[in-house]
């Protein structure tokens, strides 16, 4: 994801969800959006679900919440199955292979309605937490894959150039064991720096173990084990990859403040971007 000025620029692996489940608050949601998966909570019925079409893009997919759908359109009685085909009518026409529908309760003529169609049906209690979660991570790589490339594992800020933290790349086995750069982007996995110079890139090899200084508001922040993991000499840009939870690698101040940048910032999308009304 980039993010600039309260807006986000490149959007994350969304997942449009038509009634939320209740077991989905604000920490579930900032957990997913660490892994790069934003829910968006979708409060619209049958009457006004060709809204949702403006929302189609290559990012997005489309979670159908039916139980809830029927209790927020009072649907009951003989109508339910009436309601169940067209809506799958919608989805069918709309993005199948990118929506999922859902329900809590064991029912053969719903189910042979949705299959019907080819679409994919669950019977599943996302009001279990539990369940919700490990159902979500499960199902983003067929939702997501694109290009036989697997979606991204962690949420990316974009800080350059809006935010420039000098940093230091220390390499004691390189001829020049100082190089300098702009921290460009970070994760919770890794970051990525702009080097100061172009003839630097020559003494930057992949896999090499370094450590990093970042100065940050009059401070400076320390990782002290890290590894080359992408070079780019077109744009003068390396990869460095580490694990923000390990203490041996990231100092705890360190982690602390990197996951605090994050954290405020995924907030801030969520309270700004994460429902339809």
């Amino acid at each position: 994801m980039q993010y600039k000025n309260g807006e986000v620029l490149t959007s994350p692996n969304t997942i449009i969800w038509l009634q939320m489940p209740q077991s989905i608050g604000e920490t579930e949601k900032i957990e997913l959006l660490k892994k790069d998966i934003f829910l968006v909570d979708c409060y619209y019925n049958l009457d006004h679900i060709q809204k949702i079409k403006e929302k189609k893009d290559d990012s997005s997919a489309f979670f159908f919440n039916i139980d809830a759908l029927l209790k927020k359109s009072q649907i009951t009685g003989n109508e339910i199955y009436k309601y169940y085909d067209n809506l799958a009518r919608f989805i069918d026409s709309f993005v199948p292979e990118k929506s999922i529908i859902h329900t809590n309760i064991i029912d053969t003529n719903a189910a042979d309605i949705f299959k019907s169609k080819g679409l994919f049906y669950l019977e599943k209690n996302f009001y279990d937490r539990s369940v919700a979660m490990s159902t979500i991570g499960n199902l983003v790589k067929p939702l997501f894959i694109h290009n036989n490339r697997l979606p991204r594992p962690f949420l990316r800020l974009t800080l350059f150039p809006e935010i420039k933290y000098k940093v230091e790349i220390i390499n004691n086995s390189s001829p020049k064991p100082i190089i300098s750069g702009i921290l460009k982007d970070l994760s919770l996995n890794g970051l990525g720096i702009i080097l100061n110079l172009d003839t630097d890139m020559k003494y930057i090899t992949l896999k090499d173990q370094v450590q990093l200084k970042i100065n940050v508001n009059r401070s400076v922040l320390k990782i002290p084990v890290c590894f080359i993991t992408r070079k780019d000499p077109e744009k003068n840009e390396v990869g460095i990859s580490y694990d923000i939870t390990d203490k041996v690698m990231v100092k705890e101040e360190t982690s602390n403040y990197l996951t605090k940048i994050i954290y405020n910032w995924i907030k801030e999308i969520i309270d700004k971007h994460g429902k339809l009304t």
